[in-house]
């Protein structure tokens, strides 16, 4: 259901229209989210195709709001007959929150967000305002699976998956590298020598760019990465995780 566009640089992810307007003659398309109610992290979510709410278009206001919240909430104790499109679940999760009794998870319509199954499990349940609230940023890298150099360095709420062929997005948050975000430019390489991944900053200077004139005079010619930077990031350890599984080696001095 998810499709990449780039946004302003970075990489984000909507559902794509066709899936919304595919709903069949009477039904419309939902996207709901389950959040424990007091610790409130992320439970679980569901997004498919369910009636069309039954309204009487004279209400307004607060009436109008308690018919659509009273559709939800049918809709949601009869999710097994309605066509589901996509799940998720934290299965473990679930379980101890019913485990705790009923009322312990509540459910948030998300529908009206856009975003795919599965892109908010780092939201937390606001209570106050019986909506979600946006996490803290998540730093990513992402890296070409043949050379292994650095290609982009972003940012986002919720994950960001690989969109383009051949590169592989990834999480540095909470990482040894997440501090140099911004700065992560070069390619990792296998050093013969000490028997280890290692890191190469790249040695690339900043250019002249005509869509950013004034900033380019004043940076242009700088280096990409600060010295003090690349030095970093040649010590920083690296996870083998990080790297794709079967990576050619290509040996480099030490």
């Amino acid at each position: 259901m998810a499709i990449p566009r780039l946004v302003q640089g970075h990489i984000e992810y909507a559902t794509p229209l066709a899936v919304i307007d595919a709903a069949p003659e009477g039904y419309v398309y939902i996207h709901f989210a389950w959040f424990h109610w007091w610790r409130r992290h992320w439970l679980a979510e569901w997004a498919g195709f369910v009636p069309r709410p039954e309204i009487d278009p004279d209400l307004v206001g607060d009436a109008w709001l308690a018919a659509m919240n009273q559709w939800r909430r049918r809709v949601q104790d009869q999710l097994e007959d309605h066509s589901c499109l996509d799940h998720a679940i934290d299965l473990e999760a679930w379980a101890a929150c019913l485990a705790e009794g009923p009322g312990r998870g509540v459910c948030v319509d998300v529908t009206r967000y856009g975003w795919p199954v599965g892109d908010y499990v780092w939201c937390r349940y606001n209570p106050v305002l019986h909506d979600i609230e946006w996490p803290e940023e998540h730093t990513f890298i992402e890296v070409r699976t043949d050379t292994l150099e650095v290609v982009a360095n972003q940012r986002s709420h919720r994950p960001i998956r690989d969109a383009v062929p051949g590169q592989r997005v990834i999480d540095i948050t909470h990482t040894p590298w997440a501090r140099f975000y911004g700065s992560v430019f070069g390619r990792f390489v296998w050093r013969e020598a000490e028997g280890r991944w290692g890191f190469e900053p790249t040695t690339t200077r900043r250019r002249w760019s005509w869509r950013h004139p004034i900033t380019s005079w004043c940076a242009r010619g700088a280096p990409l990465v600060p010295p003090a930077v690349r030095a970093a990031l040649a010590e920083a350890p690296i996870d083998l995780h990080l790297l794709t599984p079967g990576t050619v080696r290509e040996k480099v001095p030490a």
